[in-house]
């Protein structure tokens, strides 16, 4: 697996919405927010109910709480299958589904 590269020179992020101060970053802006590091456990979007795909690895990076606190806006998000919009595995379905059995493959 190969990281991937990013052209830095015209990336940005732009954060608008329901946020009291929509706020533009580039690179090196998003670079000096806060870090955090995260145990964190990954499954693959086609991994079936039953499904091994799943691993786990430390997350490095800004999170997005950061992200949108820095534009005083809303720190929790709700999902829109939380909401009952869209496509997604709402809450109900969530409860269906078998625990992991291997999850450090």
């Amino acid at each position: 697996m190969l990281d991937p590269t990013v052209l830095v020179d015209g990336w940005r992020l732009e954060i608008t919405g329901m946020v009291n101060q929509p706020r533009t970053w580039d690179y090196a802006g998003v670079q000096g927010l806060p870090v955090e590091t995260r145990a964190v456990t990954f499954e693959c979007i086609a991994n079936g109910p039953s499904g091994h795909l799943m691993s786990a690895a430390l997350w490095r990076g800004v999170s997005l709480a950061a992200v949108i606190g820095a534009t005083a806006g809303r720190a929790s998000l709700p999902s829109p299958a939380a909401a009952g919009e869209g496509p997604g595995v709402g809450a109900a379905q969530q409860r269906k589904l078998p625990a992991p059995t291997n999850v450090y493959p």
